[in-house]
């Protein structure tokens, strides 16, 4: 019984070939569970603070820090190459796993690199190569993943599982940054690179698996083999006043929260002095309460609002947050799990508003070319503020910068420009078309019935998105 159960978890269940559509999906669907738990061990274990630690540890400093956040964002264009090589050959699954297996198994090259006493310039150098060629390769993966999964699961039911896999991954993405964490914060300074040896390739191991369960997924037949008209759709959002008001609004704004966004951990680390375990409560609280304000909280508001008022309530909350990194410090961390709380509930209900908000702007011919021509344009911008950020927090450097009677140092420098600029690009918004939006003044009243019912009735937030027995009675008699 247990080797089946590890030969399940490893390699997945094969069904035979003859098998009907119905077998071969549920298979499909149970695997998918699978890969994606493996595959958020080697996310998480390769991202974030561990990522941070790793490129200090090979020689990088903060410009380093920068442009390997950049690089994801600014390589966003190659998800149109993805889409482009499944038309051309007719499948996913044989993309995938050349690109999965390229983005993913390359990080077993990380272990020798963190072993080897090699120079600082070298290691990293080859190691930025090495996270080019990953993240290169992971885009195409990405895009591939998406098309592959949303004609696996059936349409009535793809929000529940998708639901179910999601609580799944979190999950797993918390089991796996705890142990990393306590690894790493129990091997210590002395410990560092067995650590992060040890770190990295349970990271390749279980990428490895990730790469091998998607050989035994059943792939729907692709859709169709049309090759999109991309010229065309690239001049038609330039043509097009409102997608181009909004791509800009996107642009401006990722750039802003880029130039400040890879300074926030290495602070953390450094000025605040903040163990991994830490930093790891911190993920936590944000992540917990994104899930129960996205589940039950900000989606009911968007309906009854509309998207640009809890987009823009939310942003001016988000453009202030970065100011609260000017005063914390090790011995007073009170600022620091307030941030925690705000950006939780602030940053879920920017993220619903902002993904819906293209939905109201650009046509319905073509979407799914112009939603990705907007979540590129933003990456491009994020990558760019990333790139920006380093350059000036580098020249910065360790002088500090006397404001309102404070000495500020480079990272809170960049929290401040990047609050100045969040607040301007959030302006931009204010010229972008929302069809359904009932103004501030609802907003504000609609957040305030949702904070009432969250503090008296608690529970009542689990029927928000339900009607009355009344109005379904009313709906069927119609």
């Amino acid at each position: 019984m247990q080797l089946h159960l590890l030969k399940f978890l490893f390699f997945g269940r094969a069904t035979p070939e003859d098998a009907p559509v119905a077998v071969h999906r549920r298979n499909g669907i149970a695997i998918s569970f699978l890969e994606g738990a493996w595959a958020q061990v080697w996310i998480t274990l390769t991202a974030g603070k561990f990522l941070v630690d790793l490129i200090r540890h090979l020689g990088g400093g903060d410009l380093e820090i920068a442009l390997i956040s950049a690089v994801p964002f600014l390589f966003g264009p190659a998800q149109l190459l993805g889409a482009y090589l499944c038309t051309h050959f007719g499948s996913r699954k044989k993309v995938i796993l050349v690109s999965a297996f390229i983005n993913r198994q390359i990080w077993w090259l990380a272990v020798p690199l963190i072993l080897l006493p090699l120079d600082s310039s070298v290691r990293f150098g080859l190691f930025f190569l090495m996270y080019l060629v990953s993240q290169f390769a992971g885009q195409i993966t990405n895009n591939t993943w998406l098309s592959w999964t949303a004609d696996l699961l059936p349409t009535q039911l793809r929000g529940r599982i998708i639901g179910a896999r999601n609580a799944l991954i979190l999950g797993i993405a918390t089991l796996a940054d705890f142990g990393a964490s306590a690894v790493r914060d129990g091997f210590g300074e002395a410990g560092r690179t067995a650590a992060l040896a040890l770190i990295f390739g349970v990271a390749a191991f279980a990428a490895l698996v990730s790469v091998n369960l998607f050989r035994r997924q059943w792939e729907p037949p692709l859709a169709s083999r049309e090759l999109p008209p991309l010229r065309k759709i690239l001049g038609a959002c330039w043509r097009n006043a409102d997608v181009k008001r909004l791509q800009t609004a996107v642009l401006l704004w990722s750039f802003a929260v880029g130039v400040g966004g890879p300074f926030f951990t290495p602070f953390m680390m450094d000025d605040l002095e903040l163990s991994f375990i830490m930093i790891l409560w911190y993920t936590l609280i944000v992540s917990g309460l994104s899930m129960l304000m996205n589940a039950f909280f900000w989606g009911h508001i968007v309906d009854k609002a509309g998207t640009l008022p809890v987009l823009l309530g939310n942003g001016l909350v988000i453009g202030c947050l970065p100011l609260l990194y000017l005063f914390i410090t090790p011995e007073d961390l009170s600022l620091y799990w307030f941030d925690a709380v705000v950006t939780g509930i602030a940053w879920s209900g920017f993220n619903v508003a902002l993904f819906n908000l293209p939905l109201q702007v650009v046509p319905l011919r073509d979407r799914a070319y112009y939603l990705a021509i907007t979540s590129m344009v933003g990456g491009i911008g994020m990558g760019a503020g990333n790139v920006l950020g380093g350059f000036v927090a580098n020249a910065i450097g360790g002088s500090t910068l006397d404001l309102f009677g404070y000495a500020w140092n480079n990272y809170q420098v960049m929290f401040i420009l990047t609050t100045v600029l969040r607040y301007g690009a959030l302006l931009l918004f204010l010229r972008v078309p929302d069809r359904r939006n009932r103004g501030m003044f609802v907003f504000m009243q609609e957040l305030g019935e949702g904070v009432q019912r969250l503090v008296t009735a608690p529970r009542s937030l689990l029927l928000l998105g339900t009607r009355s027995p009344k109005r379904r009675r009313r709906r069927a008699a119609g």
